[in-house]
């Protein structure tokens, strides 16, 4: 090794032992952070006085950042939202008595999947998704979406008409249901449910007030669900997605938001964008579960996993939303076990007589983007394929197209490779040649090194001048490798 490569080498090392160095001290500075805050929520939760700070990209609820476990998640409450000063955001659903009218639950079915209603707040509690196991063993039931403690288009901000309130079915078939309600306000709803091709459902709302007096809402929202992680897999994550409405100079909607981006789901929890060099966040500190609001409209929001995707989009302009996310229980490094969403709509005022109508469209199912690419704008983004994403589109329509014609994967990936190898085999040839190339003159390019040892600029420019002279190019047996 020249003293050269020596240079480089204890720069780098030097360098690495910096970095190493500021991120301890940013780590130290989190931890006090968490530790100061933990404190402050004890004595304020002493004094019945919760203060009313926040810090880093997404900042906890002052609900949420009391509670140190996932009993809120477990008896199917959702966090309260961080409020904004630019939107009207609906207040935490107040608790609903028990009517003591016994749930019913309906079931729609298509070819693709099998959706469980409740009378509870006329929701979706669960979707079964035909053909698609739950673990690899043949045997495998189908795997089942559940949302059963945050149902799917359950209603906050409609007073006597939110999860808990009891819905009467009108009429059903296998693929649709309608259900009404009426509420000691006056409002009264009938809400449409109907099962579409491609894992989608259509949903229309009518809000009615049969009162003599006008109804003000404050700011509602509708449940998205909720998703959770796959325990049998454990590089599954869980991430949400939104396109926000307002216009870009690339096109009619904005830029997609990918949460998972910089570890911006934890963030949620932990104040700050997670992962880097500092590695995963200790759970020692955080609260179990927490929630913030992203205020503006939206065109569609998802909540997403590795595999499936619920999506959620509205008819009428909505004013954002809402996600909680919920983190496992003990201590050890942060491992997110769920996350749930809600679409939030402006305050609205329904006068005697007169009624509100809102439609839903909703996508239950696999992340399988020749499905998904058609239910909205740009929302076969919510594969997120990143900065090659044409190529790997590209590559997925191939892989889908040997699929159909051999019914299996394992031999369709054979045959890409297969395909790409011959695709590369003139620059594979051409480097081959290079590197046989570069074999013969390497006595040569030792014997200048021992020549001009001592003088750096000398020893290159000889080197250069050996490549011209038997045409070789050092960095040609590396292109290949490289697009590859």
């Amino acid at each position: 090794m020249n003293k050269q490569d020596i240079t480089i080498v204890v720069f780098l090392v030097i360098l690495l032992g910096g970095w190493l160095y500021y991120q301890n001290g940013q780590t130290k500075k989190y931890r006090a952070a968490l530790a100061e805050r933990q404190r402050q929520m004890a004595m304020a939760a002493a004094t019945n006085n919760v203060p009313a700070t926040a810090s880093g990209p997404a900042a906890m609820s002052t609900e949420a950042a009391a509670s140190a476990t996932l009993s809120n998640s477990a008896a199917g409450e959702s966090p309260a939202p961080r409020q904004a000063s630019n939107t009207t955001q609906p207040p935490a659903p107040a608790p609903q008595e028990e009517t003591g009218v016994p749930e019913q639950i309906f079931t729609l079915r298509n070819d693709e999947v099998e959706m469980t209603l409740s009378s509870k707040g006329g929701t979706i509690l669960s979707t079964t998704l035909a053909g698609y196991r739950q673990t690899v063993e043949k045997d495998s039931p189908d795997i089942v979406l559940s949302s059963t403690n945050a149902p799917i288009l359950a209603l906050e901000g409609v007073p006597g008409l939110g999860k808990r309130a009891d819905f009467s079915l009108v009429s059903s078939s296998e693929t649709g249901a309608v259900f009404t309600a009426k509420a000691a306000s006056g409002l009264s709803i009938r809400r449409t449910i109907a099962l579409l091709p491609n894992y989608q459902v259509a949903v229309t709302d009518t809000i009615a007030n049969e009162s003599d007096a006008p109804v003000a809402l404050d700011g509602q929202a509708v449940s998205m669900g909720e998703i959770h992680r796959i325990e049998q897999n454990r590089l599954n994550m869980l991430s949400i997605d939104a396109l926000s409405a307002v216009t870009n100079k690339h096109g009619a909607y904005g830029k997609v938001d990918h949460w998972e981006k910089k570890g911006r789901v934890a963030a949620v929890l932990t104040g700050r964008e997670a992962g880097g060099c500092s590695g995963a966040p200790r759970a020692d500190l955080l609260p179990g579960s927490a929630s913030m609001t992203v205020s503006g409209q939206q065109v569609w929001v998802a909540l997403k996993s590795r595999f499936f995707a619920q999506v959620l989009t509205s008819s009428s302009p909505n004013a954002g939303y809402r996600v909680g996310v919920y983190r496992a229980q003990g201590g050890g490094a942060l491992r997110i076990v769920k996350v749930d969403g809600a679409m939030l709509f402006p305050a609205a005022v329904i006068q005697p007589g007169a009624t509100l109508e809102r439609g839903y469209s909703l996508y239950i199912g696999p992340k399988k983007f020749s499905v998904l690419r058609h239910f909205g704008p740009k929302s076969g983004d919510i594969m997120d394929f990143g900065t090659w994403k044409y190529i790997c589109i590209a590559v997925l329509w191939l892989l889908n197209v040997l699929f159909s014609v051999f019914h299996n994967y394992g031999v369709a990936i054979i045959i890409i490779t297969v395909l790409v190898r011959i695709a590369f085999w003139p620059l594979t040839h051409k480097s081959t040649e290079s590197m046989k190339k570069l074999q013969e003159i390497q006595p040569l390019l030792k014997e200048v090194q021992a020549k001009f040892k001592d003088d750096p600029q000398k020893l290159m420019q000889e080197q250069q001048a050996i490549y011209r002279e038997h045409k070789v190019n050092p960095m040609s047996s590396c292109l290949p490798m490289l697009i590859q």
